[in-house]
């Protein structure tokens, strides 16, 4: 039924059709029709009706999505409880530097199934790389290390440190360096968390170190992994790259 009302003042029932004569033709969205909504609100309909979606007090990259058994759409951030790697931090060396602390949002075991963390660079001399997991200092241990002629040195060693990724044997001077650890979060039988780790690392002439070790207890949650040296640098722009993969 169109606009006229037959001298009424009733406004009558109309569908805002363009192809029906009297309808008041289309709602114009842009910039033209109002509606008592707040800014940055889209609307849904839950059957009968058209509700109001606010949106994100503080924006946070939220992404609009449906639960699973929702009757509603809603906004939530993305990665939340969804399995997927997301960058934790980077870290690049503005100069000469012996240390790269990667730092994050607290985490804990409940957060993360585990973490990757990627590098690569050039040493400035023969160094032992190695690697700290959150505020722990001492209390790890060594499943083992690696030399660049395959010897196995430290097996099941306690009470370290410092989770060594390889010695000065495998880095000597101005040796081109890369690669990557695994870390995984687990809980030991008397209900300790800690830190297991699978890494490698190339360097340019002497072959590579390959090993595993763990943290002994405290220190967790954690808000940064470390990287250092034993002795010496790395370069200008060795790159750090901590990616870590949440639980479902």
């Amino acid at each position: 039924m169109g606009f006229s009302g037959g001298g009424s003042n009733i406004l009558k029932p109309h569908t805002h059709d363009s192809n029906i004569l009297q309808d008041g033709g289309n709602l114009d969205f842009k910039n033209i029709t109002q509606s008592d909504m707040s800014a940055g609100s889209t609307t849904y309909s839950n059957g009968s009706h058209l509700q109001e979606l606010v949106k994100p007090a503080v924006p946070a990259g939220e992404v609009l999505t449906f639960e699973t058994a929702a009757t509603a759409p809603s906004w939530v951030v993305p990665g939340v409880n969804h399995d997927r790697l997301e960058q934790l931090a980077h870290y690049e060396a503005a100069g000469s530097e012996s240390s790269a602390v990667l730092s994050f949002t607290q985490i804990d075991l409940d957060d993360y199934a585990s973490l990757y963390l990627s590098f690569s660079g050039v040493v400035v001399g023969a160094l032992d790389l190695e690697l700290l997991i959150g505020s722990v200092t001492t209390g790890y241990r060594y499943v083992y290390d690696q030399s660049d002629l395959g010897v196995f040195t430290n097996v099941a060693s306690s009470g370290q440190t410092e989770i060594k990724l390889c010695d000065s044997a495998i880095l000597p001077v101005g040796s081109w360096f890369n690669g990557h650890v695994w870390i995984y979060p687990f809980e030991t039988n008397e209900g300790t968390d800690c830190y297991a780790c699978q890494y490698q690392v190339h360097g340019m002439d002497q072959g590579n170190s390959n090993g595993g070790g763990f943290t002994g207890s405290g220190g967790f949650p954690i808000t940064s992994v470390t990287v250092q040296t034993s002795t010496s640098n790395w370069y200008e722009h060795t790159r750090f790259n901590l990616m870590g993969l949440r639980r479902s």
